[in-house]
């Protein structure tokens, strides 16, 4: 009969709706699983990145007080060198003058 017909068709249909929704549902579980993957690794690395970040700070700030330190001791080294030049032309000179005196 015609009922029986449009029985069989919307039970057909209603059974594809199940089978599409089913399918649709795995998708988004999938889709959802993913974002999470997503969502964690993108986690992980931003605290990589802090820790490479503070890393990187922690030695550049070393390096920047090794500079300073190292100019420190240039412009000492610098100081003494020239008041030892000084001092050894003072002696020169005296020589020189002793040496004179002498002859």
């Amino acid at each position: 009969s015609s009922q029986d017909a449009k029985d069989a068709t919307s039970k057909k249909l209603k059974s594809m709706l199940e089978e599409e929704r089913q399918v649709h549902t795995k998708a988004l579980k999938t889709q959802q699983n993913d974002i999470r993957g997503i969502t964690t690794e993108r986690n992980s690395l931003t605290q990589q990145v802090a820790a490479l970040q503070s890393s990187y700070d922690a030695k550049d700030a070393t390096h920047k007080t090794l500079q300073s330190t190292l100019e420190g001791e240039r412009l000492v080294h610098t100081k003494a060198l020239k008041t030892l030049q000084n001092d050894i032309r003072g002696t020169m000179m005296e020589n020189d003058a002793l040496t004179r005196r002498a002859e």
